[in-house]
């Protein structure tokens, strides 16, 4: 078993020269550490925060493991890019939670808003991920996870909200439906009573 060496040439050379508007280059390159990934054979294994080791991934040939090490940098670079950019994107949405009541979340609606549904920061980091990953990756492999992200941020909608543009590579409403509280309450907010103002 030995540490994990990120072929970071080959990820430099299949990301956009320019990233500049997805996040500074000093953090581009801080995602290129994957830091507690091993290879034994042809398994990767990561290291638990509590120790012990677990497979995460075997992987085919050279190609199969680059694709890998792309996607787990491209991940790294969207939820950098999310964070670095969140203040800025939180005017896009229709709802944004202010804190909990009751049990239950209170909402400042934007009157003015991009996205018709509660503020999902998720959303900026799974286009960025594959936005990044759309020219690299083998078409059925994109396709896995196209439909992954899809499937995750539809999670808490009842009707499915989110469908993933493949040309503007982005996702999309596609239908006005609103996310249910959980999964022992299928209540769809927000509720009227849960605004607290409309800015």
């Amino acid at each position: 078993m030995e540490i994990l060496k990120v072929d970071s040439d080959w990820i430099r050379a299949h990301l956009p020269a320019d990233m500049s508007d997805i996040l500074p280059q000093e953090k581009v390159e801080r995602a290129m550490d994957l830091g507690r990934y091993f290879i034994d054979g042809t398994d990767i294994l990561c290291e638990g925060d509590r120790g012990g080791m677990s497979k995460v991934y075997t992987f085919k040939d050279g190609p199969d493991l680059h694709f890998w090490e792309f996607e787990k940098v491209c991940l790294r670079i969207g939820l950098a890019s999310e964070l670095h950019h969140r203040m800025e994107n939180k005017c896009k949405w229709r709802y944004l939670q202010d804190h909990v009541e009751n049990g239950h979340w209170m909402y400042i609606e934007h009157k003015d808003y991009f996205y018709n549904t509660i503020e999902d920061t998720r959303l900026i980091y799974f286009e960025t991920f594959l936005r990044l990953t759309n020219p690299v990756l083998p078409s059925a492999r994109r396709e896995e996870q196209v439909k992954h992200y899809e499937l995750l941020m539809n999670r808490w909608f009842k009707v499915p909200h989110w469908g993933y543009d493949r040309e503007k590579l982005r996702f999309i409403e596609i239908s006005d439906s609103r996310p249910y509280r959980s999964d022992f309450d299928e209540t769809e907010e927000p509720e009227p009573s849960q605004i607290l103002r409309v800015e």
